[in-house]
């Protein structure tokens, strides 16, 4: 009660000032309208610039989805991602979501002119880049009938691996690159600005030094890898439908892993929901393009 009542205090003694002293209270206030004027307008400059300049169709309607577990203590939230099983459950359960794709951030040994050069690359599912929105420069995407076990023998690469290691050359299309010692065929060329996942894109740390993404392979799991439910290998992305808020989707995504849980294994339950704007994280990815 003292405390409020010397708040009160001071507060009617700075309205006697302010009205004493009318010349700096015009000051004060046409300041603090300027500031807050500037402010607005540069937020809106930078979010043109950095948010709506990305590569991805439409980013306010793009979210990840994580599973966090209260059980697992000193690790951030947003750590795990579904796992293949539940992922799928939820791609064919959300009715708020009208794409949802899976991936894995990791770093390849790409054999370039004789030399190893590490890069950072994705295994991603064949709703990746239609989730994203995003289209090649040249060639074509990831589809579904790559993300076979069998087909999955083909790399999509960045612009600046194109003009970097291979000279731009259109020709590109119906070579090889060898990554980790293996032999993928190149089918696309992404545009200068696309290199997701960046560095920052993904708020567990996993792609270390490595700034961004300069080649895309299909997962292309297994029948076992598919059904696996109790290991948590990446992430997951999915974009809204019109008409649904992220509030929305966290109400259903919540609603279906109360379900999904229950399918894991005793030791390894818990698991919630947890969606996330993308633009949250795209914003440090921005800064690099």
């Amino acid at each position: 009660g003292s405390m409020l009542d010397l708040l009160l205090q001071d507060i009617r003694y700075a309205l006697r000032q302010l009205r004493h002293n009318r010349a700096f209270t015009l000051t004060a206030v046409v300041t603090l309208a300027l500031g807050i004027g500037v402010t607005t307008a540069i937020f809106s400059a930078a979010s043109a610039v950095i948010l709506h300049a990305l590569p991805y169709g439409d980013t306010a309607r793009l979210v990840y989805l994580f599973t966090p577990n209260p059980h697992i203590s000193n690790i951030p939230v947003e750590a795990f991602g579904p796992s293949y099983a539940d992922s799928f459950d939820l791609q064919r359960a959300m009715h708020s979501v009208s794409s949802m794709s899976a991936f894995e951030a990791q770093s390849f040994n790409l054999m370039a002119n004789g030399n190893a050069i590490r890069v950072g690359g994705a295994r991603v599912d064949g709703n990746f880049f239609t989730t994203l929105q995003s289209m090649p420069a040249l060639g074509h995407t990831i589809g579904v009938a790559d993300d076979q076990p069998g087909h999955g023998r083909v790399v999509i690469i960045s612009y600046a691996l194109w003009q970097s290691i291979y000279g731009g050359k259109s020709q590109i299309l119906s070579n090889s690159i060898r990554l980790d010692g293996a032999l993928y065929r190149v089918i696309g060329v992404m545009p200068k600005a696309f290199g997701y996942p960046h560095e920052t894109d993904l708020p567990a740390g996993v792609f270390g030094n490595i700034a961004r993404t300069d080649v895309w392979i299909p997962l292309a799991l297994s029948s076992e890898r598919k059904a696996d439910r109790d290991n948590f290998y990446g992430f997951a992305i999915a974009r809204l439908k019109s008409g649904f808020s992220i509030q929305q989707a966290q109400g259903e995504m919540s609603a279906l892993m109360v379900s999904i849980d229950r399918l894991h294994g005793g030791d390894l339950r818990g698991w919630g929901a947890l969606v996330r704007p993308f633009e949250l994280y795209a914003i440090g990815s921005g800064r690099k393009l």
